[in-house]
């Protein structure tokens, strides 16, 4: 925070990125991680997101099923890989169509139909990403298993400050 005001910066590597500049390093100290919307957690945003819908029937979109389907919850974490910015652009231009469209509630079909008009091709499968991380860090759990959790993670820190990846310092 800044005078009063709070900043708010993203990036790859905020940490480093405060590096070698001590009135930034000394204001931006707060390091907070947005972490994807995903299962529970996105159903439960999506709930409370059907609660401010202007529409005069429901929804369903924390549904994960519907019909032997998937339902909206499962669509929108498929196509947005749980990615916030993604949720809320879908849901808005899908609002803005069934509004358009006349219709009582905002349907599968037409999140589908907003969801390819957005984005043809996803960037990176975010949901991927977060499967092949949870993989390393239970390889590496298994390896190390002799260090505590507090000597791994200095371990681990200290290898990507250093940039050695593949002679990380012991943990002291």
């Amino acid at each position: 925070m800044t005078r009063g005001i709070p900043m708010i910066c993203a990036a790859t590597h905020p940490i480093t990125w405060t590096e070698g500049d001590a009135e930034i390093k000394g204001r931006w100290n707060d390091v907070f991680q947005l972490r994807q919307y995903t299962g529970t957690r996105l159903d439960d945003l999506l709930a409370t997101i059907e609660l401010f819908l202007p529409f005069s029937q429901d929804s369903h979109l924390s549904m994960r099923t519907s019909g032997g389907n998937s339902g909206p919850a499962a669509l929108i974490e498929q196509w947005t890989g749980g990615i916030l910015r993604d949720i809320m652009i879908l849901i808005r231009d899908g609002c803005r169509r069934a509004i358009e469209g006349g219709h009582a509630s905002l349907k599968p079909e037409t999140l589908e139909a907003s969801w390819k008009d957005i984005q043809t091709k996803q960037v990176t499968d975010f949901l991927d990403l977060i499967r092949q991380r949870e993989m390393r860090e239970a390889k590496s759990w298994k390896q190390n298993s002799g260090l505590s959790k507090s000597e791994l993670f200095g371990t681990c820190y200290r290898c990507i400050h250093n940039h050695n990846h593949s002679n990380p310092l012991p943990a002291t």
